[in-house]
């Protein structure tokens, strides 16, 4: 069950990366890819992004 998946998200990857500038669907799975990784990668980036935050930023919030 996992390989169908993993064969089925590598060719729609693909096809997203084929069509990038021209498909719709390659955006919104994007989009998409981009909340997950903020959502469970915050938590590892904190520290990281506040550092940047504050020394681009002159440490305003």
């Amino acid at each position: 069950m996992c390989i169908c998946f993993f064969l089925l998200f590598a060719r729609l990857y693909v096809l997203a990366i084929d069509n990038f500038f021209c498909s719709s669907f390659s955006i919104f799975f994007l989009f998409r890819f981009f909340l997950f990784f903020c959502r469970t990668g915050r938590r590892r980036m904190h520290g990281w992004m506040d550092g940047w935050w504050k020394g681009g930023k002159g440490g305003c919030k």
